[in-house]
């Protein structure tokens, strides 16, 4: 099977999940990419190296001709170093691409319009990455993607350009808040709560280390038209609060039709924003009052 004449670079990471990396896998080998970069953290015990070494072996059916390279830790470095340090690697060998989880299961249209975009806005440095997540069913969207001033990643593209911005520990920076230009009072709160629970080791995440630069670059995120890419990871759970995350945050994955249809500016779209920031408050509040239910 030959090579995608698009070259597009991609950067698949996985971990202990043979099922959903699997069913991902099978769509990046339905798209052939030229490159291909596979990173995997290690194994936290015995036990599980039984599921990372199962799931280390489903990237090895590479049945195209392909350039792949390969970042397997033997040792377990958690998510926030290990995704961190894998893009970093990444972007140290190409000079744009996209990125997928091992639970982000992508429309075959997503690969077309991460390539067409990282081409046209290659030089710009209003945007910061493309997503393939439309995290909300709502505004319509005239034309094939709007912009936004957060960063969504369950399926996502972006440059070296802009990768090379990014510092693991800038949210220790003193009143790094203060410094994000059009972030409202709400949004702050919110922020500052995430914050403080990545500090603290609440929670060993990278993502959001991602957003703060992107606002403080006062740069943007693509957003398409249709949702390109399901997450499949989700665990479904008897718990109200698990499954509210479901409700609100699993979204199926759609085509977005070719040629894209171009915005005539580049400009925040302060309605999608608006639309996300009030329905995420209501995930949080239901999230809040049905999880202190079911701790009684």
């Amino acid at each position: 099977m030959e090579k995608n004449v698009i070259d597009l670079p991609i950067l698949f990471l996985i971990f202990n999940r043979p099922e959903t990396t699997q069913a991902v896998f099978d769509e990046i080998k339905r798209f052939r990419p030229q490159r291909l970069f596979i990173a995997a953290d290690g194994p936290r015990n015995e036990n599980e190296k039984i599921k990372t070494d199962i799931t280390r072996d489903i990237v090895s059916q590479i049945d195209w001709d392909c350039d792949v390279h390969k970042l397997f830790r033997e040792k377990n470095l958690g998510c926030k170093a290990a995704v961190s340090q894998a893009i970093s690697w990444f972007f140290e060998n190409v000079e744009y691409g996209a990125i997928l989880e091992d639970d982000c299961l992508p429309d075959q249209s997503f690969f077309y319009y991460c390539y067409d975009l990282l081409k046209k806005y290659e030089n710009d440095d209003k945007v910061f990455m493309i997503s393939g997540q439309k995290p909300i069913p709502y505004p319509f969207i005239f034309n094939s993607y709007l912009f936004s001033k957060r960063a969504y990643i369950w399926g996502w593209a972006t440059w070296k350009r802009s990768w090379q911005k990014y510092r693991l520990n800038i949210l220790e920076e003193e009143n790094i808040l203060n410094n994000l230009k059009s972030t409202g009072h709400i949004e702050k709160i919110l922020l500052k709560k995430r914050i403080n629970d990545i500090n603290s080791g609440k929670l060993n995440t990278w993502d959001l280390q991602l957003e703060i630069i992107q606002r403080k670059d006062c740069s943007l995120c693509i957003i398409p038209k249709r949702n390109l890419v399901e997450n499949i990871g989700f665990n479904i759970s008897t718990h109200n609060f698990n499954k509210i995350d479901i409700f609100f945050q699993k979204r199926d994955k759609k085509e977005l039709k070719m040629p894209l249809r171009y915005p005539k500016k580049i400009k925040i779209s302060v309605f999608f924003d608006f639309c996300f920031l009030k329905i995420n408050i209501l995930r949080i509040i239901l999230k809040k009052i049905f999880g202190d239910r079911n701790k009684k």
